[in-house]
């Protein structure tokens, strides 16, 4: 289990990682350390390193993440250990659990069963953005499970879909606040910014790791008014200490090199069940006549999701699309 004690740690999907999506640029700024969910086989490292030399698509995903290496080399961006067990046992479970009937015309199960089919069809969707719910749904719910279950706030992206907006109705909206990130930048400009901002950075992630916190062990309870200003003062002091360096965070050292460019983002913090991407999907199919609806599906929760605890999400929406300093 990851412990990240008096540290604001987050979790980030490998779909999202791939395409630099807000909510990875977001929390990767932010947060302590963000955690992914890093496709490898029960074998271990040597498993994976044969696998990958059986599967191109495999070698190809971990060629996307090039630009966050240095994410990586310093302890940023880790993997998150439990999450690729969670999300078989999500698969599993779609199997088992008749309130998740809906979902099973999408699934292929045997996908989970064999690691060098499971490397190779995980890592050819995740360079795809996901347009395969077998694989999508139960990945997300599985860095969920692990999420939930050593109190990392996962970052999402804005209710766009059917299933996100269903996921909405499940949630609980705790507090918010805007600040600027970086939008497009690598993983060496990532870095000089958090450490350009170290001060401010360590105030912001006090003040958001309060209410998680709080919102964690008490879904139900309102934050505190003093925390939420202190959250937004904490908002204010980083947003004006960004200001104040952007013109150097957004240059370009090389003409051939991508744009580094920056954005307002709104960020607000969520409570759901632990298996609101599970929920949420099985209702999206429902209503898209994947399955019919079966009567007494659960509207909010389920015991699994209470034995696990509460998801605290942070939604990142950006508020424009993204320019130089």
């Amino acid at each position: 289990m990851i412990e990240m004690n008096q540290q604001l740690a987050m979790s980030v999907s490998p779909y999202h990682l791939t395409s630099r999506e807000p909510p990875a640029m977001a929390s990767l700024l932010l947060a302590d350390t963000c955690f992914t969910l890093l496709p490898t086989p029960d074998g271990g490292r040597d498993a994976a390193e044969l696998a990958a030399a059986e599967a191109p698509s495999y070698q190809g995903m971990i060629e996307s993440w090039r630009w966050s290496v240095p994410l990586w080399e310093s302890g940023v961006l880790a993997p998150a250990p439990e999450a690729p067990g969670d999300a078989r046992a999500a698969a599993a479970r779609i199997d088992s659990d008749d309130r998740l009937a809906p979902l099973r015309p999408l699934m292929n199960r045997s996908v989970f069963e064999d690691d060098s089919v499971y490397l190779r069809a995980v890592s050819s969707d995740v360079l795809r953005g996901g347009p395969d719910p077998a694989l999508l749904i139960p990945l997300c719910a599985g860095l969920d499970t692990t999420s939930a279950r050593s109190g990392l706030v996962t970052a999402r992206s804005e209710a766009k879909s059917v299933a996100q907006r269903a996921e909405l109705k499940l949630s609980r909206r705790v507090a918010a606040c805007v600040v600027p990130v970086l939008l497009q930048a690598d993983g060496d400009r990532l870095l000089e910014a958090r450490e350009e901002l170290a001060t401010e950075l360590a105030e912001l992630r006090s003040a958001l790791l309060t209410i998680t916190d709080a919102a964690r062990i008490a879904p139900e309870v309102p934050a505190e008014p003093a925390h939420k200003d202190r959250l937004l003062e904490a908002a204010r002091l980083y947003t004006a200490a960004f200001d104040a360096v952007r013109l150097e965070l957004t240059r370009c050292d090389d003409p051939d090199d991508a744009r580094v460019l920056f954005a307002p983002i709104s960020i607000q913090l969520m409570t759901m069940p632990a298996d609101a991407a599970l929920l949420s999907s099985a209702s999206a199919a429902s209503a898209l006549g994947a399955a019919p609806r079966r009567r007494g599906q659960p509207a909010q929760t389920t015991a699994i999701a209470e034995q696990i605890g509460t998801l605290v999400a942070a939604v990142c929406k950006p508020m424009g699309r993204g320019t130089r300093g």
